[in-house]
């Protein structure tokens, strides 16, 4: 409870603030959201200021009308951000000489708001050896003189000089157990309760003056424990008072100073402060009870160790007394050891920079290294992209130089011996070529292991004879196979063993002298638990020296002991990269003048394989029998050609599409002799040439300007005018995924480049031919069994439309109409028309009347007798013309048919 100075008394209550005017009559209740209020204080200006416990301190300013309170503005301040040191406020006191309002914490804090810079200043410093408990309560005197309590100590606190004078134990006074606000101040006397009594205190003026000049003495010096004064202390320690100077041994620690100012009469009044600058700067504060000072260890040389002191009434003297301790170094710190110190480190710093001098070159020059490789590699690289491209390159004039080839063999009937050895030549060339983009697609790691259930016994021995025999018989070398039987069960990837076999054998071939021998021998065993075939390519030839054996498989490497013979270093390179990828090993053995000897250990086990790896079963596609085969001899089906060439039989329209104009005219004059052949340079130009003429079947190049051959494909496979068209695409790239590509544009059939011209021609009749087979199968079938003229799905799904109209109308009785039908369809009667002869080899007239003949066939099967009833319900206008087209269609009149089966007598 407060009186402010218009008369009114403010009460603190549970609800809020109530103020009373001076007969007691409550005038107002503010609402304060104000909690655990422990005190309250107002200061001269009416603010209102209100300390909590655990929410920190409250200032209200009030608003007066008529001197009654109307309403009130309130601001916290808190300890994170509104500067109190603690929230935790149990004492307040307005001081309205220094216009602050003094604040004490449950802490034992002690703090001040000055309403002259609107900040708290903190004073807990100065009452660091008297409040270490709860301040209790604060009161201000008309001296201006602050009075702080505490439940043991009563302290007198002169704002202005800083001066506190504590009055425990002073007298023997009862100054103890002090209860909260039970004080009062009256007359310039300070009442204070406590238990037993009141203790009545009045302020001195002695705080205000000057400090005396007080002398502060060392008394004792211990290290480690034990006095320096003592006779019998080891170590070289020793103090001296009239010069002030302590000194003390190297090894000195744990160091206490005791000092005094030697005054008895009222030591409890008096405070020490001590510091060392250098150690400690700031002043170090003692209490009375024990003035002493601690260092665990000094560092060399001179300290100064300076001492103060405050009078019996607590004023701190002017006079600051200093005392000198010397430290002696250790051996450590003397001159000479920071002179070794000095050395070691420049010789530390001396090899460090030697060492990063050198770690510097080594990475310079690993980084030369690094950036010759890398040069080199990119070299290389960038030499097999070239090689690469230009390989590509070469395919097509490969491919004319061998069409041409074909073309004098076939004009000339052979007559030109030259022919096979350009042949030859050509082979070899394409081997080459090949090896490169081998070695390509390994670097890119596009070579994928596909390896498949196959005879190895029986593939290695046929490549060795279709391709090395007739070789090595013109170099008069003896060549021997020896297979081991049991090994037809075998998983390995074709693809990859040939060119591994063919490599070797030819650099046997290559390396050995006319009237030598090569061998092949291929043997089985079991290695690591896997059953692998051993496979060993020996030669009489020159032999490789022992000193380059190991770098025979590195990138283009050459170990040529014959400067007649030239090599490029790709073959054992490529060899040794593809048979890692197949998990096969390979090494050698050789010795100079009598030969070479190739071990290839192969596992040929299907657990040897991960599931990726192994090549799933597929049927061989139309597309595949147009590969080119690998055979050395004469081809499956030219001798066909030659019987037929001199027929000059036409089989249809031919549409030629190559953006090589000397190609595309080679291609021109050898089937211009069994086709009539158009010619387009681009896809687009291939699209213009089919809508303006009936095309049977269209030969393409794959990459082409404008539009390509893959892109030319997918369009006429989805276009319903044009999907009936068979297509074959001519490709300079003979990888898996380039075969998925042209599978996947809807092409019916491929030809990698180079390709021979007979075998180009003699696969695209045999195409044909099985084509035309696959029609007249469907016209003698009994049943209608669309399946079996191989379409595309596009092409089944109109041929299966067609065929159920055609149905449709033989039971409503209907006529059939080729025009409706076409309509039906979606297309125009010549579209329809030319669509249905490719598909079936049969004009629409005769392909309805083959669909009558089916069903009268399956009705003929089902038992059905009356030939008038089936001509009648298959849309035939009697018996007897049912007959004569039944016969003509199966070979056999419906009445025999009945009579083979025993339907009829």
């Amino acid at each position: 409870m407060k009186e402010d100075t218009h008369g009114n008394v403010w009460i603190v209550t549970e609800y809020g603030l109530a103020v009373c005017n001076g007969e007691g009559d409550i005038q107002t209740t503010l609402r304060v959201d104000v909690h655990d209020i422990s005190s309250m204080a107002i200061d001269g200006w009416g603010n209102l200021w209100l300390g909590t416990r655990g929410h920190g301190l409250y200032r209200v300013v009030p608003a007066y009308r008529d001197g009654k309170v109307v309403e009130c503005a309130v601001r916290h301040f808190a300890a994170r951000d509104g500067g109190l040191l603690s929230n935790n406020v149990e004492a307040l006191c307005a001081d309205v000489k220094h216009r602050k309002v003094w604040i004490g914490t449950m802490e034992g804090n002690v703090q001040a708001w000055d309403a002259q810079t609107n900040a708290f200043k903190d004073y807990s410093s100065l009452f660091y050896t008297y409040i270490n408990e709860t301040v209790n309560d604060i009161m201000a005197g008309q001296d201006g003189h602050i009075w702080i309590s505490t439940a043991k100590n009563v302290l007198e606190f002169n704002p202005d000089n800083e001066v506190v004078k504590s009055y425990a134990g002073l007298y023997n006074m009862g100054v103890h157990s002090f209860e909260r606000n039970a004080c009062s101040y009256r007359d310039g006397m300070f009442y204070y309760g406590r238990d037993g009594g009141i203790t009545c205190f009045k302020g001195t003026s002695r705080l205000d003056g000057t400090a005396s000049s007080v002398d502060v003495a060392l008394t004792d010096v211990k290290v480690s424990g034990k006095s320096i004064l003592d006779g019998d202390f080891p170590g070289n320690c020793r103090m001296d008072a009239l010069s002030h100077q302590l000194i003390l041994g190297a090894d000195a620690h744990d160091i206490e100073i005791d000092f005094s100012t030697l005054n008895y009469s009222s030591p409890r009044q008096i405070l020490y402060a001590y510091r060392i600058k250098g150690v400690n700067n700031d002043w170090v504060y003692t209490g009375n009870d024990l003035p002493r000072a601690y260092y665990n260890k000094l560092p060399k040389g001179e300290n100064v160790l300076e001492l103060r002191a405050t009078d019996s009434e607590g004023r701190w003297s002017p006079n600051t007394v200093s005392y000198t301790i010397i430290r002696q170094p250790a051996w450590y710190e003397t001159w000479w050891a920071y002179t070794l110190y000095i050395l070691a480190v420049a010789a530390a710093l001396l090899g460090c920079y030697r060492w990063a001098v050198y770690r510097v070159r080594l990475r310079n020059e690993l980084k030369i290294v690094q950036i010759e490789k890398e040069k080199s590699e990119e070299l290389t690289q960038a030499k097999l992209r070239y090689f690469t491209n230009i390989s590509h390159d070469f395919l097509t004039p490969i491919t004319i130089i061998s069409c041409l080839i074909d073309d004098m063999a076939m004009t000339y009937k052979n007559k030109i011996p030259q022919l096979d050895k350009m042949r030859n030549s050509l082979r070899q060339l394409k081997h080459l070529i090949q090896q490169v983009l081998d070695f390509r697609k390994i670097e890119n790691g596009k070579m994928k292991l596909q390896v498949s259930e196959g005879n190895l016994s029986a593939f290695v021995e046929e490549l060795c004879r279709m391709n090395f025999s007739v070789l090595m018989d013109k170099k008069h070398l003896y060549f021997a196979v020896r297979v081991e039987q049991g090994v037809e069960s075998a998983y390995f990837d074709r693809d990859i063993l040939e060119k591994v076999l063919y490599n070797l054998l030819f650099n046997a071939y290559k390396y050995t002298h006319e009237g030598g021998e090569v061998s092949v021998s291929l043997s089985v065993m079991e290695h690591d638990g896997v059953c692998s075939a051993l496979i060993r390519v020996k030669d009489t030839g020159v032999g490789i020296p022992v000193e380059k054996q190991p770098f025979v498989f590195n990138r283009f490497y050459t170990a040529a002991t014959d400067a007649a013979t030239e090599a490029n270093g790709i073959g054992l390179s490529l060899v040794k990269e593809l048979l890692e990828i197949h998990h096969a090993q390979i090494s050698l053995k050789s010795k100079v003048g009598e030969g070479t000897e190739f071990t290839i250990l192969l596992p040929v086990d299907k657990s040897a394989y991960l599931p990726e790896e192994i090549a799933p079963r597929e049927e061989i596609t139309a597309a595949e029998e147009l590969e080119l085969p690998q055979e050395e001899g004469g081809i499956t089906g030219y001798a066909v050609l030659e019987e037929k060439g001199g027929q000059g039989e036409v089989n249809g329209t031919m549409l030629l599409v190559d953006d090589n104009a000397d190609l595309l005219d080679v291609m021109h004059r050898v089937f211009m002799c069994r086709h009539k052949v158009l010619l387009a340079h681009d896809g687009v130009e291939a699209q213009s040439v089919i809508e303006e003429h009936a095309v049977d079947v269209v030969i393409s190049d794959v990459m082409m300007p404008n539009m390509d051959g893959l892109e030319l494909c997918r369009r006429l496979k989805s276009d319903i005018n044009t999907s009936h068209i068979p297509v074959i695409l001519l490709t300079a790239k003979n990888a898996p995924e380039d075969r998925v590509e042209c599978y996947k544009a809807g092409c019916d059939g491929y030809v990698a480049k180079p390709f021979e011209l007979r075998v180009l021609e003699a696969r695209v009749e045999n195409f044909l031919e099985h084509k035309r087979s696959a029609q007249r199968d469907f016209r003698q079938e009994g049943e209608v069994k669309t399946a079996m003229l191989k379409m595309s799905a596009l092409d089944q799904k109109f041929l299966d439309k067609v065929i159920s109209i055609i149905e449709h109308n033989m039971k409503k009785g209907i006529d059939v109409d080729i025009n409706t039908i076409a309509r039906e369809v979606g297309l125009s009667k010549s579209s329809f028309y030319r669509k249905i002869k490719l598909i079936t080899d049969l004009s629409p007239v005769e392909f309805v009347k083959n669909i009558r003949l089916k069903h009268a066939y399956e009705l003929l099967e089902g038992g059905e007798t009356s030939l008038d009833a089936i001509a009648y319900s298959t849309g035939f206008s009697g018996a007897k013309y049912l007959s004569t087209c039944f016969k003509e269609q199966f070979g056999i009149t419906p009445t025999e048919f009945l009579r083979k089966r025993g339907l009829v007598d």
